[in-house]
């Protein structure tokens, strides 16, 4: 199909989406739910996790498997109460770190 669209000259915009839930203890209700999204290549472009499966993005990572988003509801009220963000060079080393301790939108950064 690739080489179809090639030699008709059509270049489709194509990515894919899925969720993997984790019933760890068996009791039928997840409690982990993992989001992965893919490029029209097929590599893994974003990776996202529920841990707790409530509904909110603990962690996001990137293609190269670097955490960019660490969230945290300590108090289970479904808000955020601390992000920390990272940003990498081309060698995926961490050359920006910003933490927001009580998730208000003010960064207490950055601290790399």
């Amino acid at each position: 199909m690739k080489h179809l669209y090639e030699t008709l000259e059509v270049d489709l915009l194509i990515f894919s989406e899925s969720r993997k839930e984790s019933d760890e203890n068996g009791d039928g209700t997840p409690e982990q739910i993992a989001f992965t999204t893919y490029d029209t290549q097929g590599n893994q472009t974003v990776f996202q996790n529920d841990e707790g499966a409530d509904g909110t993005i603990d962690f996001v990572r990137d293609a190269r498997g670097n955490e960019t988003r660490l969230e945290e509801d300590f108090d289970g009220d479904g808000v955020d109460d601390f992000v920390q963000r990272f940003e990498y060079d081309a060698d995926g080393n961490m050359t920006r770190e910003e933490i927001d301790s009580n998730a208000d939108g003010d960064d207490h950064g950055p601290c790399v």
